[in-house]
C-alpha cells in the first residue's frame, strides 16, 4: 500500500541508481548546452529521470482561498537591498491559541531592509500578524489585541507550552534576538522574554524545534543559529558551490553560528545547555531541526539541516546528553539544506527523512534501515540510504531551490504525498532588487507506479505560477477532512490553498493531550489500523522551513476503509493505551488516562448526516436497509449486522441504522462494538434518547468488565432525562447507579421519583424496596416489594433481549445466547412473579 514496503533495496542498489544518475549528469554537462539560469524550464537530466505516470492522478484541487478567508498578510513590504537577513524569508505557525478547537495562524514578518532597522521601518506596516479562525469560514486579524504585532527581521515561530498550563505560548526567532510570549488562554500574549533565560542571546536565529528530550514533562527548545553576519565581510562576490554570488547574500561568506538548546524548567524559564549536551553544532550553518525518535529506542533524537555545511544527527543517550553519529548513519549530506519533513513512508515503524536543497543539488529522501554496525549495548545507530531518485523526489528539485515541505495525504488514499515551496536566492538579471521566482511543487504518490509524480499543474493554479517561496505549513483549517496549505512568499502576500476534493475519501484527525507536564504530548507515537491498512506517525516532529504545522494533531487518510478499527497510542514515557473502533471522518480527542472523545469532523458533519446525493447510491441504501430490517425481524443477527453495516457505508449518519446495528452487536455478544456505535449515534444525534439509554446500560455491570464506568453511566442517563423529563426509565437507571455506589438515600429518592412518573413500574418499586432495606427501614421495604409483586403477578412473563429490542417475527423478544450473566442481581425483578416475595430472600446478604 505504501512504497517499497515489500521490496527493501540494498545499499548496492541505491549506489547503482546514484552512479546511473551521475553518468546522465555528465552526459548532459558535455552536451554543450547554454548555461542554466535559475528558474528556467530545462530539458536534460530532469526529464531524463522522469517516469511516465500514465492516466494516474489525484482527484482534487488546491484553490487560492486567501481573499475569501480574510487573510491580508504581506511579507517584507520594503525594497530589497541585497543582504542575507532580508532574503531568508519567514515562516508561519499554526495552532489553536484560544482553545476553541479551530486552528489559528501566526505569520512571521521581516519588516524591511536591514539598513533601516534602527529607524524602525516607518514607511510600511511590516508587523507579524495573528489571525483567529472563525469556525473554518473566515479568519479575523486579531494582531492588535493579541499583543503579537511586533516589527523585526523575523524568521521562525513555534507555538509551545513551556508553563504546562494547557494553552499555546509563542517562541519567535529573528535576526539578532529571541522573543517569548505567554498566552493567557484567550489569545492575548505578553512578552516575557526578560527573565526567561532567552534574553541575552544575540545572533542570526533561524528555525526552532520544540520537544521534551529528557521526558521530564517540561518543554525544551532547540534554536538554530545560521551565520555570524558581519557587514564588513559582505563585499564583492564569493563562491557558493562553484557559483559567483554577491558576498552579502552568500552564507559561505560568513562563519557559522552555534545552536542553542534551552532546557525547560516548567515555569516559562530555561537554561541553555547545548554545549554540555553535545548539540551546539558550531560548524553548521543551521536553518532547521526536528525532534524525532530516529533509532526507535523511545527517546527523541535531533536532526539538524545545515546550509553549505554537513547536516548533523544527534542521538539521545537518555541522560541529558547526545552522541553525534552523523557519519555512521550516513546523513551528513554536505549540501545547502533548508527544509525538513519526517514520516514513516514505508510502514516499517521507523521514521524517514526528506530534505530540500539549493539549486542543482536535488532533494534527498533518506530511508531508515537497522544498522548492523551499531555499537552493542550502546545507543542504537540507524542507517539511512538516499532513495530520492528511485521514487521520484530527487531530480525534480535539480532546477529548484526548495524550502518548506511536508508529507501529507492530500487525497486520503492512504498514501502520503509531498509539497515543496520553492524560490531562488539569486537576484534576477532583469532587476537585482528582486529574486528569481520559481514554481512550487505538489508531488503525488502513485500506488500503481510506486513513484512520486509532480502533478502541481493538474491540482491548482498556484503550482503553475512562479513566486519566491519560503515558509509553509499544513492544517485542515475548516476541519472538513482534508489538509490545506499555508504558504509564505518572500516580498509577496501570503497564500492559503484550500483543498477541494481531497475529502472524497475518508480520514481520521487525532488530537492528543496529557493532563499535566508535556500537555501537547510531543513525542507520542501512534499506530492506526483501518481495514487493510496500518499507519504509524509521531506527534511533534514538525520540520518544514521556519514554520510549524498544526500543533498537537495528526491526520490519516483511510483510503477505502469505512471505519478505524484501532488506535494505539504510546505516550512519551512509553505507556501505551489503545481504543477503537471509531467511525471514519471523525475527530478523536484523546487525553491520556481518559476515554477518547469521538465526534464527526465539523466540516463534514452535514455531509455525513445527509442522504446520499447520488440517486443510485440512495436507491442501493434503501434496498440494503430493507433487507437488514427483514433479517432483524427474522432473528438473523449475523445477517442483520452485516446489512446494517453495509447500509451505513452508504449513509454513515442514518440514525435508525445506527441504533439497530448497535443492538445487533449487543445481541451478538459484542458490547464494545455496540458501545462504539451508540457513541457514534449520540454524537451525530445528541437528542437521541434511546441512544443515551443504551450507552448508560453498557456502562453498568453486566456488559463487559472493562466497560463498567458508573460516572459515564450516570452522565448518559442524565442526558436521557434532560431530553425527556417525563420518562421513568432514565430515573430508574440513575437510581441503579446510586444503588451500585451504595448511596442508599439518593437511590431511594430516584426510585420514588420513578414510581411517581410511572406507577406501574415493577423495577421502580422493586429497587425502591431494596434501597429501603439497605437503610434499615424494613417495613418500607416490605411495602414496596409487595407492590412490585402485585404488579409482576398481573404481567405475563416474557423473554428479554440483551438489547431490550423486540419485534421479532414471532412477536417475542430477541434472545441473545450471550446473556449478561453479571446482571443477575439487577435483573432479578424480571422473574419476581416466580418467587414468594420474601423481603430477606430478595434483598438479603445472598443477593
Amino acid at each position: 500500500m505504501r512504497f517499497w514496503r515489500r521490496r527493501r533495496k540494498t545499499a548496492l542498489t541505491v549506489l547503482a541508481v546514484l552512479v546511473s544518475a551521475l553518468v546522465v549528469a555528465v552526459q548532459v554537462m558535455r552536451s554543450g548546452s547554454d548555461p542554466y539560469r535559475p528558474g528556467q524550464e530545462t530539458d536534460g537530466l530532469v526529464n531524463t529521470l522522469e517516469k511516465d505516470r500514465g492516466e494516474d492522478g489525484p482527484d482534487l484541487r488546491f484553490v487560492d482561498a486567501t481573499e475569501k478567508l480574510g487573510i491580508e498578510f504581506r511579507h517584507f513590504p520594503g525594497e530589497r537591498e541585497g543582504r542575507l537577513p532580508e532574503d531568508m524569508g519567514s515562516g508561519v505557525a499554526l495552532g489553536d491559541v484560544d482553545g476553541d478547537g479551530w486552528t489559528d495562524a501566526f505569520f512571521v514578518n521581516a519588516a524591511g531592509p536591514l539598513a533601516r532597522r534602527e529607524a524602525g521601518w516607518p514607511e510600511a506596516d511590516g508587523r507579524c500578524r495573528l489571525y483567529r479562525n472563525e469556525g473554518g469560514e473566515r479568519f479575523t486579524d486579531i494582531t492588535e489585541e493579541s499583543g503579537l504585532g511586533v516589527e523585526l527581521l523575523g524568521m521562525a515561530a513555534t507555538f509551545c507550552d513551556p508553563d504546562s498550563d494547557g494553552d499555546l505560548d509563542l517562541l519567535l526567532t529573528s535576526f539578532d534576538r529571541l522573543l517569548l510570549f505567554e498566552n493567557d488562554g484567550s489569545g492575548r500574549f505578553t512578552d516575557v522574554t526578560d527573565g526567561s533565560g532567552l534574553e541575552d542571546f544575540v545572533g542570526f536565529w533561524a528555525g526552532a524545534a520544540v520537544g521534551d528530550f529528557d521526558r521530564d514533562g517540561a518543554v525544551d527548545l532547540y534554536v538554530c543559529g545560521y551565520v555570524k553576519y558581519d557587514e564588513t565581510q559582505a563585499k564583492g562576490f564569493s563562491s557558493q558551490f562553484g557559483r559567483a554570488i554577491p558576498a552579502a547574500i552568500n552564507p559561505s561568506t560568513f562563519e557559522p553560528e552555534r545552536n542553542l538548546l534551552f532546557h525547560g524548567l516548567g515555569d516559562m524559564t530555561f537554561e541553555e545547555v547545548a554545549e554540555g549536551a553535545g548539540v551546539a553544532n558550531p560548524t553548521g550553518r543551521s536553518l532547521g531541526a526536528v525532534w524525532a525518535d530516529l533509532n526507535g529506542d523511545g527517546l527523541d533524537d535531533l536532526y539538524v539541516a545545515n546550509d553549505v555545511s554537513d547536516n548533523a544527527l544527534f542521538l539521545n543517550r537518555g541522560d541529558g546528553t547526545f552522541e553525534d553519529r552523523t557519519s555512521e548513519a550516513t546523513v551528513g549530506d554536505y549540501r545547502g539544506a533548508m527544509g525538513l519533513a519526517v514520516c514513516d513512508l514505508d510502514g516499517d515503524r521507523d521514521l524517514d527523512l526528506f530534505i530540500t536543497h539549493w539549486v542543482a543539488q536535488e532533494n534527498a529522501l533518506y530511508q531508515a534501515y537497522p544498522n548492523p554496525a551499531s555499537d552493542e549495548g550502546g545507543v542504537p545507530v540507524p542507517l539511512f540510504l538516499d532513495v530520492a531518485d528511485r521514487v521520484g523526489v530527487g531530480h525534480v528539485g535539480l532546477d529548484m531551490v526548495g524550502w518548506a515541505t511536508r508529507f501529507f495525504d492530500a487525497d486520503n488514499d492512504g498514501n502520503r504525498d509531498l509539497f515543496i515551496v520553492n524560490g531562488s536566492t539569486i537576484p534576477s538579471e532583469a532587476d537585482t532588487a528582486k529574486l528569481v521566482a520559481m514554481r512550487s511543487q505538489f508531488l503525488w504518490w502513485s500506488p500503481e507506479k510506486e513513484h512520486f509524480f509532480d502533478v502541481g499543474g493538474q491540482v491548482g493554479d498556484f503550482f503553475s505560477e512562479k513566486h519566491v517561496g519560503r515558509g509553509g505549513a499544513v492544517a485542515d483549517f475548516d476541519l472538513d477532512g482534508d489538509d490545506d496549505l499555508f504558504v509564505v512568499l518572500r516580498g509577496e502576500k501570503a497564500i492559503v490553498l484550500e483543498n477541494e476534493g481531497g475529502n472524497r475519501r475518508r480520514s481520521l484527525r487525532l488530537r492528543l493531550r496529557q493532563p499535566r507536564g508535556n500537555r501537547f504530548a510531543l513525542g507520542t507515537r501512534v499506530r492506526v489500523d483501518a481495514g487493510d491498512g496500518t499507519w504509524y506517525d509521531e506527534l511533534g516532529t514538525q520540520g518544514s522551513y521556519l514554520s510549524q504545522h498544526t500543533v498537537g494533531e495528526l491526520s490519516f487518510g483511510l483510503g477505502e476503509a469505512a471505519e478505524v478499527d484501532r488506535i494505539e497510542v504510546t505516550w512519551p514515557d512509553g505507556t501505551t493505551e489503545e481504543a477503537g473502533p471509531f467511525f471514519a471522518d471523525s475527530l478523536v480527542t484523546w487525553t491520556r488516562g481518559s476515554a477518547p472523545h469521538c465526534e464527526p469532523l465539523p466540516g463534514k458533519r452535514e455531509e455525513l448526516l445527509a442522504a446520499p446525493k447520488d440517486v443510485d447510491a440512495l436507491r442501493r441504501f434503501h434496498e440494503v436497509r430493507d433487507e437488514a430490517e427483514k433479517a432483524r425481524v427474522a432473528g438473523d443477527i449475523a445477517r442483520a449486522t452485516e446489512l446494517y453495516t453495509e447500509a451505513l457505508e452508504i449513509w454513515p449518519g442514518h440514525d435508525r441504522c445506527l441504533y439497530h446495528l448497535g443492538n445487533m452487536l449487543l445481541e451478538a455478544g459484542d458490547p464494545k462494538g455496540a458501545l462504539a456505535i451508540f457513541e457514534r449515534l449520540v454524537t451525530f444525534y445528541p437528542e437521541s434518547n434511546r441512544g443515551w439509554m443504551q450507552l448508560g446500560v453498557l456502562r453498568l455491570p453486566g456488559s463487559s468488565d472493562d466497560l463498567v464506568d458508573l460516572d459515564l453511566a450516570e452522565e448518559a442517563f442524565e442526558h436521557s432525562l434532560a431530553i425527556n423529563g417525563e420518562e421513568s426509565r432514565p430515573v430508574i437507571q440513575l437510581g441503579i447507579v446510586a444503588l451500585l455506589r451504595e448511596d442508599w438515600p439518593t437511590a431511594a429518592e430516584r426510585f420514588r421519583d420513578a414510581t411517581m412518573l410511572n406507577d406501574h413500574s415493577i423495577e421502580g418499586f422493586y429497587f425502591g424496596g431494596e434501597a429501603a432495606y439497605r437503610m434499615g427501614d424494613r417495613s418500607k421495604a416490605i411495602e414496596l416489594l409487595r407492590k412490585a409483586c402485585e404488579l409482576a403477578a398481573g404481567k405475563a412473563p416474557t423473554g428479554e433481549s440483551v438489547s431490550s429490542e423486540g419485534d421479532t417475527e414471532a412477536g417475542g423478544a430477541m434472545l441473545s445466547e450471550h446473556t449478561l450473566a453479571a446482571r443477575s442481581h439487577l435483573d432479578r425483578w424480571r422473574t419476581l412473579a416466580q418467587r414468594s416475595g420474601d423481603v430477606d430472600e430478595e434483598y438479603g446478604s445472598g443477593n
